[in-house]
């Protein structure tokens, strides 16, 4: 098993590789190249299997035997679920009629993200060990992801770990499981703004590859494929154990999934691709992005983060969605690329100040790709435009603070301006004497260029006239 972004700019990567990445270098996220199918001798066989065996196996297709051996995965595995309250780590309980419950709050914050936390943590650890390294684990979180985190590498001497919550934004039990740990390797931050804000500096952080390379940074946010992975497991798991026998594959389950950045979800949809009749929905709270999204194709970002009773999931920007569409669309990585150009498009009419920032981002980094789209929306600008008058200070801040550039186009508008207002004021003015101040204000203020243009219109009068009159 390899793996590639979702930007078709990396392939061929190791488990181990994305393990120990953020997001990919073409500023993508790592998915697996190939999806494998379940068939249905091979869910029959599974069925028996508690949660701790499944979650082995289907790691086992996703991670191989090269990297992490059989006989280690299971050593891993049991390690990372040891610390919950209940023998299995999950338990499925029974409501009424076809309604039932996966409780998935038996690790120690009490939050579902300690299942793939932990195990993440002990195969980051495993390698760590085996290679004789150390890395440094930056986390921004809504709430649940600290605190699941600094549980997870508590006190492993080859880790430490940066996680930055959004002050205020947090429930009381959140910040204090995460502020209270005394251990050496665990350093909280708490900044203003909101978690997304936060996610904006940890990407640029990501982005400098000598600085991650230099210092072993990586991310244990759910941009992590790891985590990804471990989360299939819990919706084939409730699959074996409601279907009741029946492989029918019109016989659907239907799954309610909170909704934040979509980690989950993701996971299910994976679960879905691999064969398993599963009906996602997606469940948010005012923070509606992906139901929007979803229901009328509106993916643009509200004007501010709201703050509700399940900060977990008060999230505007679903990162995750990106891995969403590349799995909908055929793991086609450059339609996807396009997507996010087109959704780089409906965030910045929100706030058009960052739109460079944000082309870049999405581009992969492309400063090439940026600088070109600058020059067409410049142009777009410059065009449609009902306000001229700041026309050089877009061409300034377009094409990327490129201040030759800006002239050598201004020196263009200006020959175009002066020639246009030349005929028209030989044509139609009653009063031409002005002509010279007009070329000097439209020129910027550049007499020496008004000399010569003043020179080339004399001689484009003299010639015109000529023409017309005949000679004087």
């Amino acid at each position: 098993m390899r793996y590639c972004s979702t930007r078709a700019g990396a392939r061929g990567r190791s488990f181990r590789d994305v393990l120990f990445s953020g997001y990919a270098p073409d500023g993508g996220m790592f998915m697996p190249e190939n999806i494998p199918m379940l068939s249905a001798e091979t869910l029959r066989s599974w069925r028996s299997l508690s949660y701790q065996q499944l979650l082995c196996e289907i790691c086992s297709l996703y991670i191989p035997e090269q990297e992490i051996p059989r006989p280690h995965l299971q050593e891993l595995i049991a390690q990372a679920l040891s610390s919950f309250s209940v023998p299995d780590a999950v338990r499925l309980v029974h409501l009424k009629d076809s309604l039932s419950i996966l409780e998935l709050f038996h690790g120690e914050t009490l939050a579902f993200k300690d299942l793939a936390m932990t195990c993440t943590a002990q195969f980051l650890q495993y390698f760590l060990r085996r290679d004789g390294k150390r890395a440094t684990i930056l986390v921004g979180t809504s709430g649940d992801t600290g605190g699941s985190a600094i549980r997870s590498v508590l006190g492993l001497s080859e880790v430490d770990i940066v996680v930055v919550f959004p002050r205020g934004r947090v429930t009381r039990v959140q910040e204090r499981q995460m502020t209270t740990s005394a251990a050496d390797n665990v350093h909280v931050f708490a900044a203003d703004g909101t978690s997304d804000d936060i996610d904006v500096a940890l990407r640029k952080l990501f982005a400098d590859s000598e600085l991650v390379r230099r210092h072993g940074l990586m991310s244990l946010n759910s941009v992590n494929w790891s985590r990804i992975l471990v989360q299939t497991a819990h919706f084939l798991f409730a699959f074996l154990q409601l279907s009741g026998g029946e492989e029918d594959p019109r016989a659907e389950l239907e799954v309610l999934v909170p909704t934040g950045g979509a980690g989950n979800i993701t996971a299910g949809c994976i679960m879905k691709l691999m064969g398993i009749p599963l009906r996602l929905v997606a469940m948010v709270n005012a923070n509606d992005i992906v139901h929007r999204g979803v229901q009328s194709g509106d993916f643009s970002m509200s004007d501010a983060v709201k703050q509700t009773l399940a900060p977990a999931i008060d999230i505007q920007d679903p990162y995750n969605m990106e891995r969403v569409f590349w799995l909908l669309s055929g793991r086609d990585g450059v339609m996807v690329k396009s997507v996010c150009v087109c959704v780089c498009v409906c965030v910045c009419s929100q706030d058009p100040y960052n739109m460079e920032r944000v082309f870049w981002l999405l581009s992969g980094r492309d400063g090439v790709m940026v600088k070109s789209v600058c020059v067409c929306v410049c142009v777009c600008v410059c065009v449609c435009s009902q306000d001229p008058y700041n026309m050089e200070r877009v061409f300034w801040l377009l094409s990327g603070r490129d201040g030759v550039m800006v002239k050598s186009v201004c020196v263009c508008v200006c020959v175009c301006v002066c020639v246009c207002v030349c005929v028209c004021v030989c044509v139609c003015s009653q009063d031409p004497y002005n002509m010279e101040r007009v070329f000097w204000l439209l020129s910027g203020r550049d007499g020496v260029m008004v000399k010569c243009v003043c020179v080339c219109v004399c001689v484009c009068v003299c010639v015109c006239v000529c023409v017309f009159t005949g000679p004087v």
